[in-house]
């Protein structure tokens, strides 16, 4: 080849080969001067995707989404108020979930975790001390795969998106007897919709269930890691039962889609959603709060006192009833309020300041300081409805003391009694066992 009147040498070629690789170069660096000086304020954002931004060096103040992308299903959802209610059996809870319920625009979703569970497990209604400890009193801690399982769906939940939840998950009256809504019971009841197969395996039963969760027992519809069921010889005979079992209620889908439009109008017509569960740890509580910045935890916390007599009236009665003493219980209920308090108190601020604690004896003895400290807590105006609520439900002039000790589950009742009523009905041995077993979380919540 000619250049120039003269042929091309090899050291032409090196020539024009130095000056591209040079120009390539000098490019480079002009983008990483360019990237250097974007990146000032300490945060630089490395496009992943084409929906995904990742950010580097985030500032806790900055909120959990920042930390964990833009995603869509990060973003909170202007407006609403997302609570969980978090307590124990016997606690207070389905009380303290219908005051919040009293608030203007509220959807109310009672133990929603009862379907979540039951999908996991066969449509078995899990015990919820089953779910937070085992047998032998040793506290449990909820696997991986239960965890994910648990927030995902709630947050579905939580964003009305109930087209994308487990049709198990409506099991019965749905997870939400409480929404007072006629038309989505009834069109459970005319659609053949309370009646729910199981998983019919005495291996993974209630009976079973009582004193344990065998991992083996995991619906593979939501977990089917094969390392989970090494060494189990009966997965196979299990798995045959959960494929009949998932087949009767996949017949019920169509049904069931008639059914959530009810409620998926209730929830987009909201401005807060309460959900009250007695079936998870301030561990899982939490995961939900790292993942999703728009949702709230108010700790419900009753003495334990109390909570055990109230036991002991219900037909349920105490954790483990068959293996342990009320005192025995005691202590693993107390040791299950004092490991949720200790998840709390080791949270970061952005996470801490979105728990908050309430005592049933301070909605009752004092409810209006109380409510105001749960409205300034959720950012919202104060209602009258909620007070005249508390009143009305806590003062029940027909609620005599014979029939309030034969109605436990009554919401109306006469609260200043039934709050101290573990002083005379307790023996003065169990209340000394309970007392001292329990001396940790009566202290730091100000018990006498």
């Amino acid at each position: 080849m000619i250049a120039n009147g003269r042929p091309i040498s090899y050291a032409d070629c090196q020539n024009v080969f130095k000056i591209i690789l040079f120009t390539v170069m000098a490019t480079a660096f002009c983008i990483l001067v360019l990237f250097t000086l974007a990146d000032k304020d300490g945060t630089r954002n490395l496009v992943a995707s084409d929906h995904l931004t990742i950010e580097t060096h985030v500032d806790a103040s900055q909120g959990v989404e920042a930390a964990h992308g833009t995603d869509d299903e990060f973003k909170p959802m202007k407006g609403v108020t997302k609570v969980i209610v978090l307590g124990y059996k016997r606690g207070g809870t389905s009380f303290f979930g219908e005051l919040l319920h009293t608030y203007p625009k509220t959807q109310y979703l009672f133990e929603p975790l009862v379907g979540v569970y039951a999908h996991m497990y066969g449509g078995v209604t899990v015990p919820p001390w089953s779910i937070r400890a085992f047998a032998n009193g040793t506290i449990r801690d909820a696997p991986d795969y239960e965890v994910n399982y648990i927030v995902e769906t709630l947050n579905k939940m939580f964003n009305c998106d109930y087209n994308s939840v487990h049709i198990e998950n409506f099991k019965s009256d749905g997870p939400l007897p409480a929404i007072h809504s006629v038309s989505y019971k009834q069109c459970i009841k005319q659609n053949g919709l309370k009646q729910w197969p199981n998983i019919s395996y005495s291996h993974c039963d209630r009976s079973t269930y009582m004193n344990d969760i065998p991992p083996e027992c995991v619906n593979p519809d939501v977990y089917d890691d094969i390392s989970l069921h090494q060494g189990k010889k009966n997965r196979t005979t299990i798995m045959q039962h959960f494929n009949t079992y998932n087949s009767k209620v996949k017949l019920k889908w169509n049904r069931l889609l008639r059914c959530t439009d009810d409620l998926r109008k209730n929830c987009s017509e909201s401005n807060q959603r309460v959900y009250k569960l007695i079936r998870m740890n301030m561990k899982t509580a939490v995961t939900l709060l790292e993942r999703y910045s728009d949702i709230k935890v108010i700790h419900y916390i009753r003495d334990p006192r109390g909570i055990q007599n109230s036991r002991v009236d219900t037909v349920t009665s105490f954790a483990f009833e068959d293996r342990m003493t009320l005192v025995e219980s005691s202590d693993l209920l107390c040791r299950l309020i004092w490991n949720d308090i200790l998840v709390a108190s080791r949270q970061p601020l952005h996470i801490a300041r979105r728990i908050l604690q309430v005592r049933y004896e301070d909605v009752v003895n004092d409810p209006k300081n109380t409510i105001e400290k749960i409205d300034e807590f959720l950012d919202r105006e104060s209602q009258p409805e909620m007070l005249d609520w508390l009143n009305l439900n806590t003062n029940c002039p027909n609620m005599t003391q014979t029939l309030s000790d034969s109605q436990p589950f009554a919401l109306c009742k006469n609260a200043s009694y039934t709050m101290d009523k573990w002083r005379e009905r307790l023996s003065p041995e169990d209340i000394a066992g309970i007392t001292k077993t329990c001396s940790n979380v009566l202290k730091h919540f100000k018990y006498s």
